[in-house]
């Protein structure tokens, strides 16, 4: 194999979203996110293997679910904030469900449901504490009651919330955002509920309703990155390597030049840091990162060959680096390592 390429074992995101939903004394529906092309995996090709495994799909915007409807998802999807007014019109051709919460946008829809006599789902966000999409749970109470009164052809389908913290069980908001959002309970009727996402799945038990939603925790421990070793060099002692001659050799060594680099979404923070797997062996990186390639140093005796693959990112409990271990080591969240995986790194499914 020519070039870097993620290997995702479609089999276990399956049993990861089964076991989540287990853990759960009473069986809820399932909502996968599978926004920003799910988390850099591959959106449609892992949706379609989880037909009878999920109940909806999440996505961010418009642009997502065009792309899953037009490579044949027939599985419901909500897009995860508000549409504008001119994306109506394909929102209803494609039976995508929206989120509303402010009351232009239920007038907007209301209008165009209305008037071309096609309805149109929507779930009703209140904004209980993330301060960033949602009715404000201050007068939350004046939505509710305005997206309840609006015409039936607006299908008034979920109601829903975000956690700020759900990394963090001890975290005061979390409690907070709770008595927030089910202070209004009442009103929800037979809807979709869902406010527990992967985090709050564990750790906030008080927030289990109806419906979850899965996003990272879907996903874990169901991928491998890897990359071909481009070129195999012997060097001397007191000899540096890369740009800004960062890394020098204190003793005659071998370095193998691999396949991937920045462009290809591998971050910088990983020059001089943490180690790659090649023939099973750990081989730290060394120098800074290329724009399509990076060094490692071989440690004797191993014996590697150019074509030889490097495992960049592998399952926790493997000698390769986890994605949680290459998230502390780069800076970012876990999130962040996977949707920056370029189109350069080619994708393939073990179904």
């Amino acid at each position: 194999m020519g070039f870097a390429a993620l290997g995702i074992n479609c089999q276990t995101i399956k049993e990861n979203i089964t076991q989540i939903k287990d853990s759960i004394k009473r069986p809820p529906k399932v909502l996968l996110v599978a926004k920003a092309d799910a988390y850099g995996l591959g959106a449609a090709s892992i949706c379609e293997t989880l037909t009878h495994t999920i109940d909806y799909i999440g996505v961010a915007n418009l642009n997502e679910a065009t792309q899953l409807r037009n490579q044949g998802i027939t599985t419901p999807i909500l897009l995860l904030s508000e549409p504008f007014d001119f994306e109506l019109d394909t929102i209803s051709a494609l039976d995508i469900a929206v989120t509303v919460y402010t009351h232009s946008t239920i007038d907007e829809i209301s209008a165009f449901a209305s008037k071309k006599s096609r309805p149109i789902k929507t779930h009703l966000k209140i904004d209980t504490g993330m301060t960033r999409l949602g009715t404000p749970w201050q007068d939350a109470i004046k939505t509710i009651n305005y997206w309840h009164n609006s015409p039936d052809m607006v299908i008034k389908e979920g109601v829903y919330s975000h956690f700020a913290n759900s990394d963090a069980p001890e975290h005061p908001l979390n409690k907070k955002q709770i008595d927030r959002f089910f202070k209004h309970k009442a009103t929800f009727n037979q809807q979709m509920i869902h406010f527990s996402n992967s985090d709050a799945i564990k750790n906030i038990v008080d927030s289990h309703q109806n419906t979850i939603r899965i996003g990272l925790g879907a996903y874990q421990n169901s991928f491998t990155l890897s990359a071909p070793i481009r070129h195999i060099q012997s060097i001397p002692e007191n000899t540096s390597v890369g740009y800004g001659s960062t890394y020098t050799t204190s003793r005659p060594t071998t370095i193998a030049i691999i396949g991937m680099g920045y462009a290809d979404g591998l971050s910088t923070q990983l020059s001089n840091q943490g180690h790659v797997i090649i023939n099973d062996e750990k081989c730290p990186i060394v120098g800074k990162i290329c724009m399509d390639m990076f060094m490692a140093e071989l440690p004797s005796p191993i014996h590697a060959n150019p074509q030889d693959m490097a495992i960049i990112l592998s399952p926790e409990n493997t000698p390769g680096l986890s994605l949680n271990e290459m998230a502390k080591i780069t800076n970012q969240n876990p999130r962040e390592v996977l949707t920056r995986l370029s189109p350069r790194v080619k994708r393939h499914y073990l179904i």
